[in-house]
């Protein structure tokens, strides 16, 4: 999917530069700041990073998320 690409240089950019403005970001990543916006509400939600009046923050990257699977275990006859 094309958004986590940009979702992936979001958190490789606040990593690298720390907290910016949400203005500056866009700018400099050559993103319109409402693409921005959605794909920090994205990562908001998987707790990788804090909007606070206009400045993002870098908190974590997100740890992959797995599946889960289960088994049907057969009574042996």
């Amino acid at each position: 999917m094309a958004g986590e690409g940009i979702a992936n240089e979001v958190l490789e950019y606040l990593k690298k530069e720390g907290s910016t403005n949400t203005f500056k970001m866009a700018r400099t990543m050559g993103l319109e700041r409402n693409m921005l916006l959605k794909v920090i509400g994205r990562l908001e939600k998987k707790e990788a990073v804090k909007l606070e009046r206009g400045k993002v923050i870098f908190l974590k990257f997100p740890v992959a998320e797995r599946a889960v699977v289960k088994k049907v275990v057969s009574k042996p006859k």
